[in-house]
């Protein structure tokens, strides 16, 4: 008899229960969508994003003719994947999500950064700031565009090679 009562007391306010759960949902979800967007969505007008910046213009074209090259464009000079916009290979690859593999090879080979670079072919460094490496070409500055004649091409014989088990113990080899 209670739960009669109860049920025909609160009926009216069951039936609106969906729609009212609705609504919550939707502004949850809108509330969730803005607060994405102000965090990882960034709105530019299609010109600033589609004009070659010119510290790209000191670097050679990009073609099938000459070997092959990737650059290295370090935090705070352009947008993540500016050097694809226009043709260029970067060595950080096109992901907005860091991948295991090249993240397994930075840690192997640890404090050795320039031989990172040299192993992935960033035969172009564009930084914000000034940076001192012996025997690197200045080729432009604010950014800053340097050459690394040090780069090893992307594909190489080795003269002496190391059998590994797994992947762990051939970055442990690095």
């Amino acid at each position: 008899a209670v739960v009669r009562l109860a049920l025909f007391w609160f009926w009216p306010s069951f039936r609106r229960a969906p729609l009212a759960l609705l609504g919550a949902a939707l502004l949850l979800h809108a509330w969730d969508v803005s607060v994405v967007a102000q965090r990882y969505v960034e709105f530019k007008a299609p010109a600033e994003l589609l004009t070659k910046p010119a510290f790209l213009n000191v670097l050679p074209p990009t073609s099938l003719e000459g070997e092959p090259f990737r650059i290295l464009d370090l935090p705070n000079v352009r947008a993540q994947n500016t050097g694809a916009l226009f043709g260029y290979e970067t060595v950080q690859g096109y992901h907005g999500v860091q991948m295991a593999a090249p993240m397994k090879l930075i840690q192997a080979v640890g404090q050795r950064q320039l031989d990172w670079i040299n192993l992935v072919n960033g035969r172009y460094i564009i930084s914000h700031d000034p940076i001192t490496v012996p025997g690197w070409k200045t080729l432009g500055s604010a950014p800053y565009v340097y050459e690394n004649p040090f780069a090893l091409p992307r594909a190489y014989l080795v003269a002496k090679s190391s059998f590994a088990k797994d992947d762990s113990d051939a970055f442990a080899q690095l």
